[in-house]
């Protein structure tokens, strides 16, 4: 017996439900064909062009300084930045989640060195925010410049005289953060009350073999009212221009210190 084969075609004017019906393996074919191509072509776009290379922020600019014994600190900058998904290529990539940022400076006003945050038995180092509804979160600060000092386990930052030194504050804002409340206050306008510390005079003494400072100091802003915020474009690789101003018509904002990735 000899086997007759059907030839198929898709000729101009022919109802293509009937024509899967008549070859429904073959169309069953191209569909997946269809989509398999669809995965691949999404998987090269978020890949390689990605989505945009830059994240708004809002970013405070403030001017608010205090002092005290010869230490003067002041809060430079307060930016909200939401959560960061940027992708440079296949392999490289920035992941971010919501943060408040506090940025500022300390200046060691005096002839002698500056411990900046120093680690002091049963006292935070770092910072300290009060909320007007009596929230209170701790906080670590980066700052550039940990050296080794005998008798302290974390080292210490010390601040050369006359001289000074950026920092940071980064506190989480995501659902559910402990300091998630910050953000809130941030969003009515009002910057909660901040202690920064300690700060103590002194040196580590490494001819002797331990440190010796004096009685350790804090730095205390009460809460203030905020400037309005201006919306700033964040490009975790680079600015891809040299110009202040991007093309979005928004300044560039750029990281206070070194990012920790």
């Amino acid at each position: 017996m000899v086997r007759q084969w059907r030839q198929f075609s898709y000729r101009k004017g022919t109802n293509p439900i009937r024509w899967i019906r008549s070859y429904p393996l073959f169309a069953i074919a191209v569909a997946m064909f269809a989509t398999i191509a669809g995965v691949v072509a999404w998987a090269f776009i978020t890949s390689f062009a990605g989505p945009e290379k830059f994240v708004i922020v809002e970013v405070h600019e403030v001017s608010s300084t205090a002092s005290a014994n010869g230490v003067t600190v002041s809060i430079e900058r307060v930016t909200y930045q939401p959560a960061v998904r940027v992708r440079l290529g296949r392999s490289v990539s920035i992941k971010h989640n919501p943060t408040v940022m506090i940025d500022g400076r300390v200046v060691n006003n005096t002839d002698q060195p500056l411990a900046a945050f120093l680690p002091v038995e049963g006292q935070h180092a770092g910072a300290v925010l009060t909320g007007a509804d009596g929230q209170v979160s701790e906080s670590p600060v980066r700052i550039i410049g940990l050296r080794p000092c005998p008798g302290l386990a974390t080292g210490v930052v010390l601040i050369e005289p006359r001289s000074g030194q950026r920092f940071s504050v980064l506190l989480p804002a995501g659902r559910g953060a402990p300091t998630a409340w910050v953000r809130k206050s941030l969003q009515k306008g009002s910057l909660p009350g901040l202690s920064l510390g300690p700060f103590a005079f002194g040196d580590c003494e490494p001819e002797t073999g331990g440190a010796g400072f004096t009685d350790p100091v804090w730095i205390e802003f009460g809460a203030s009212d905020l400037p309005v915020s201006e919306l700033h474009d964040y490009y975790p690789f680079g600015p891809p221009t040299g110009q202040e101003i991007s093309v979005n018509g928004r300044k560039y904002w750029s990281n206070w210190l070194p990012r920790e990735e």
